[in-house]
Formats: structure tokens, C-alpha cells, sequence
């Protein structure tokens, strides 16, 4: 992509499981895990941020695990 601090809106589909498993996934996922399998404490914080950010749609959809 050329404008990577471009704000984007996707949109996808699943169904309520998929969606309540993507929130626990999304819920359970630490900077750890992300930079463990990034190449650089950067791409780390950017996954992280992409994370939290489908965390929030999630959340803001009704999918909000405890």
C-alpha cells in the first residue's frame, strides 16, 4: 500500500461463533505474541494496533467476551 497511515474501513463477514472466537483471539493477544512473529518491534506495534482496532469494531458489534 502507498498510504499505510491511511485510515481504512473493511468489511467482511462471519457468523456470531466466528466472531465470538475472533473476540477471545483478539482479547488474549499480546504484544508478546505479535512480536514474537514480527520482523521488528515496530511491525509488532502495528499488528497490536490493528488488533485493538478489530477488537473495538468487535466490541462495538455486541461481541464483548469477559
Amino acid at each position: 500500500m502507498n498510504n499505510e497511515g491511511e485510515k481504512l474501513t473493511i468489511n467482511f463477514e462471519v457468523t456470531a461463533a466466528e466472531a465470538i472466537a475472533l473476540a477471545q483471539f483478539f482479547k488474549r493477544t499480546a504484544y508478546s505474541d505479535c512480536k514474537e512473529k514480527a520482523v521488528s518491534s515496530a511491525e509488532a506495534h502495528e499488528m497490536m494496533d490493528g488488533i485493538n482496532a478489530a477488537y473495538k469494531g468487535l466490541r462495538e458489534a455486541g461481541f464483548n467476551p469477559r
